[in-house]
């Protein structure tokens, strides 16, 4: 009797006992659900309402963003290991996720790149980094990358957080571009070619056809001034003379101008000089002068015809223009360059912000410069401004292989 009423005694115990453990289970087993990312909210029940909590944490929209985005992102160790990266960056080296976390990321680096992505990471580590390496995906690509490197902080530990963003579809378009400048330079120097052929047959028609006739009128002019008596006819036949002469060295000037024959036998400077001499002797204003110092290099045909013209040119505009009182031409050679400059004292310009800007305000013939300096390799620098006159320089590199080209160079003092 007394064992039975020890047990209803304790019966209410059991019960609470039984179901504190059940509520304990169930809390473990909450509670481990939490620790796995199983719950992403609980409710909990009041009075008068329910309250919802979020056990995201308020890192989880960047996780959200870091997983969707489109370039790479991963952090990194000191050592190099990669603790964690998105799905982006996961393509990017074509690995699934699963075998890439823990792994080193230097052996998707090419080799001759490991040194610069090593002080990336060294960089990164101290503050932030940024620069461009080619990694080596899984199935064989190359993939040319620009790394953003900055130092974190993660659970005490020392890391790097990375973005790789993929540069192939940039490099392309630059590529495309470089390529469509080459062939638009070579369309330009082929046209250029194309000028001088014609102006090399229609010298050599100036010179044997319309230049010959003029002075073999010449010279049936001077017979006819001994064959007259009358002063007054010698007069008129002298005076014709005299036009027909000034015609003829107007022709030869145009002739030689279209294709100076002294360049391919004496070279630049001689051509220059000459040129030079020629517009000097049908004017006064401006006074034109040349100088040259050290040697001169031998250069192809093309290369010294090209600075030629860009002389040609530059007097011309000079003469046309500024109201010079001088204009000097220089020509050098120093540290494997050759310097051609045009400086006059006139009164300069405003110069345009491009050489669109150049064409569209009358300016082609400095746009004509520019496109022969390119042509052979070299750059053309303008600097003027008004009442400050103008200086044009020409650069070019010191030519490496002469083979096939009449040289043309010789400085003649």
């Amino acid at each position: 009797m007394s064992s039975d009423v020890r047990e209803d005694k304790d019966f209410p115990y059991q019960q609470t006992i039984q179901h504190l453990s059940e509520r304990l289970a169930e809390a473990e087993e909450i509670l481990q659900a939490i620790s796995q990312h199983k719950v992403d909210a609980f409710v909990i029940g009041q009075t008068d309402h329910e309250q919802v909590y979020t056990l995201k944490g308020a890192d989880h929209a960047y996780q959200v963003i870091l997983e969707t985005i489109n370039e790479g992102a991963a952090t990194v160790g000191t050592d190099g290991t990669l603790y964690y990266c998105n799905p982006a960056f996961a393509k990017l080296v074509a690995v699934p996720f699963a075998d890439l976390v823990g792994s080193s990321l230097l052996g998707f680096v090419i080799e001759e790149d490991q040194p610069s992505y090593r002080a990336l990471l060294a960089q990164g580590l101290a503050s932030r980094s940024k620069g461009e390496v080619t990694i080596q995906s899984a199935n064989g690509n190359l993939v040319p990358v620009l790394l953003s490197c900055s130092s974190l902080k993660l659970d005490g530990l020392d890391v790097v957080c990375l973005v790789a963003t993929d540069l192939t579809e940039q490099k392309r378009q630059l590529e495309e571009k470089k390529m469509a400048e080459r062939a638009l330079i070579e369309v330009r120097s082929l046209l250029t070619q194309s000028q001088e052929t014609e102006r090399l047959v229609l010298a050599r028609e100036l010179h044997d056809g319309p230049l010959q006739e003029v002075i073999a009128m010449t010279f049936n002019l001077m017979l006819l001034a001994q064959s007259v008596t009358g002063a007054e006819q010698i007069a008129q036949i002298n005076d014709l003379t005299s036009a027909v002469q000034k015609t003829a060295r107007q022709l030869r000037l145009m002739a030689q101008t279209l294709r100076p024959p002294i360049l391919a036998h004496l070279g630049l400077a001689a051509a220059v000089r000459a040129h030079l001499k020629q517009v000097q002797e049908s004017r006064e204003k401006p006074l034109l002068s040349f100088n040259s110092s050290g040697e001169i290099w031998q250069i192809p045909e093309e290369t010294a015809l090209a600075l030629l013209r860009i002389v040609q040119q530059a007097v011309q505009n000079a003469l046309q223009h500024a109201g010079a009182e001088k204009i000097e031409v220089t020509l050098r050679c120093e540290n494997e360059l050759m310097y051609l400059e045009i400086k006059d004292d006139g009164c300069g310009f405003m110069k345009p912000y491009n050489r669109i800007d150049y064409a569209r305000d009358g300016h082609l013939g400095v746009v004509g410069m520019a496109e022969r300096a390119e042509a052979i390799r070299g750059n053309l620098e303008i600097s003027s401004s008004p009442d400050r006159g103008t200086l044009i320089q020409v650069t070019i590199p010191r030519p490496t292989n002469l083979a096939g080209s009449t040289l043309a160079g010789s400085t003649v003092e």
